[in-house]
């Protein structure tokens, strides 16, 4: 998987995150702040994900590299990605038939 680097928090020291990539296999990937117990007590992270926090100041940048892939992830049936193992996996719970429509409607109701 490549890295291409959009942008990073302006706020944030020299080496520091945020930060917004986006990768070959057409997703994002998002460096940010480990989340505190609190939060993660509340989600359900399945094995294998995780979850960052990030500014509300990165929206610009989170969009930049949503444009940079998005043709290509409405185009397909589901995001992959490779596990460890370098296997692809249709998005965990949410791959497969459900698709980039289904994504969408459900970050709409989330939101």
């Amino acid at each position: 998987m490549h890295l291409t680097f959009i942008g990073k928090d302006p706020l944030s020291n020299p080496t520091g995150s945020p930060t917004v990539y986006t990768t070959s296999d057409g997703t994002l990937v998002v460096q940010g702040w480990v989340l505190g117990e609190e939060a993660r007590e509340q989600m359900n992270i399945p094995e294998g994900e995780d979850a960052v926090e990030i500014p509300v100041r990165m929206l610009p940048d989170i969009l930049k590299g949503f444009l940079g892939v998005s043709a290509r992830a409405i185009d397909a049936d589901a995001i992959r990605r490779r596990t460890g193992s370098g296997a692809a996996h249709g998005g965990g719970e949410h791959g497969g038939e459900q698709g980039a429509a289904g994504h969408e409607q459900e970050q709409r109701g989330a939101a």
